[in-house]
């Protein structure tokens, strides 16, 4: 079997190409082979960064204790259980975890906790602000809407064996997701209320 492209077999090159929705592949796995180090937006980034903006807007300023909680209790401890869990679909395929450098996690609970208060920063500033940080969140989840369902490792997605939403990964899902959106919830309300409290002060 002749080997192609920084390791990827031409079987699998074949069969990325024959299938529309993974065809963006192509081109990540050639810019692996010729530009290493290629990031990518990560999603619970954005997130964050609308997060933090959305309780900066409905408190009117205030709240920055709430967008720490949002951003560390409701995001950042569900990105790091995925991305324990299942590290190649939390990176959406596009890098190989293995050769990620040590400490990455941290790195990224720091950038999650950053970009909620910076989306409180700027979006309490001007709320305008939080439609251009949704609008990246927006894009991305358009762009990651093919990979989501196919949840395995870079080989078997690429391979085009990734399986579709297995049982582990929705029991996880169940398990964390809503105790993150009570978390969001919560910190959302105590917001608004905290805008209700200025305006009427």
């Amino acid at each position: 079997m002749e080997t192609i492209f920084d390791g990827v077999s031409q079987e699998t090159w074949e069969a990325v190409l024959d299938e529309p929705w993974r065809s963006s592949q192509a081109s990540v796995i050639m810019s692996e082979g010729y530009c290493p180090g290629e990031l990518m937006v990560i999603f619970d980034i954005a997130t964050a960064f609308v997060v933090g903006g959305a309780i900066g807007v409905r408190a009117k300023g205030q709240g920055r204790d709430l967008a720490l909680v949002a951003a560390s209790l409701g995001v950042g401890a569900p990105g790091l259980i995925f991305l324990d869990a299942f590290p190649d679909w939390d990176w959406q395929y596009l890098l190989d975890p293995t050769a990620l450098p040590a400490g990455v996690p941290g790195m990224f609970l720091t950038a999650i906790i950053v970009m909620a208060l910076l989306g409180h920063r700027l979006c309490s500033a001007s709320p305008k602000t939080l439609w251009a940080g949704l609008a990246v969140f927006l894009a991305y989840t358009a762009f990651s809407v093919p990979r989501i369902p196919y949840v395995g490792t870079r080989a078997q997605y690429l391979a085009g064996e990734a399986p579709m939403f297995p049982s582990d990964f929705i029991t996880l899902l169940a398990c964390v997701v809503p105790l993150a959106v009570a978390v969001l919830a919560y910190c959302l309300v105590k917001a608004g209320q905290l805008g209700s409290e200025e305006t009427a002060g």
